[in-house]
């Protein structure tokens, strides 16, 4: 009797488990891994133009290229219509080389990592003023909504990391955010804010 308590007790808890594995969000991350699944307004044959106003009304503009990276142009895109970004930081600066804005917030989904060491064939390379997507450490597809900026050269991140737009004007005024006094080697001590991105279309 005993035994068939407990085998009816394992059996019990084995089905709760599979039920809780299950559950949304309790399974593995839904990985957005086609274009079409992230819809957008524009049209992704071309370059699509933006631009982020900083928080002292400074402009940077860029480009991008949704043919290199379409995954990652789209969920940029949706992102920074959604309002995503405006009033986030730069968060991490290392001195003439790069920026980054960290993402914050629950992922309802992740996005395919568009660079070779992931099976991609990205045709940009990460020169001065190349806008990128960050991911956590090996796992390849696990990008949302961080993104950093170069200003240096580093074609070395070419195929660790989806490159998929460039700055084509104003970069000097991340050079100046770059350069800000930080603690902890790359955090800045006044936050570097993103008053807002706005996507200017084709």
């Amino acid at each position: 009797m005993v035994k068939k308590n407990s085998l009816l007790r394992l059996t019990a808890l084995l089905l709760m488990l599979a039920f809780v594995l299950l559950l949304p969000g309790c399974s593995k991350s839904n990985v957005i891994t086609n274009p079409d699944d992230l819809p957008i307004d524009y049209d992704t044959s071309r370059l699509i133009k933006f631009e982020i106003e900083l928080d002292d009304g400074d402009i940077v503009s860029g480009e991008l290229y949704p043919l290199a990276a379409p995954i990652t142009v789209r969920n940029f895109v949706t992102l920074v219509e959604d309002g995503y970004y405006n009033g986030k930081t730069f968060d991490r600066v290392i001195a003439d080389k790069l920026v980054q804005c960290t993402g914050t917030g629950d992922k309802p989904y992740t996005i395919r990592g568009e660079f070779k060491d992931n099976g991609w064939k990205n045709t940009l390379s990460h020169l001065r003023g190349t806008l990128s997507m960050s991911h956590i450490g090996d796992q390849m597809d696990s990008a949302y909504g961080t993104f950093f900026v170069l200003l240096e050269n580093r074609t070395y991140y070419d195929g660790e990391y989806a490159a998929f737009g460039r700055i084509t004007d104003g970069l000097i005024h991340l050079d100046h955010t770059s350069r800000v006094e930080v603690e902890n080697e790359t955090s800045p001590v006044e936050p570097q804010t993103i008053k807002e991105i706005r996507i200017l279309g084709n």
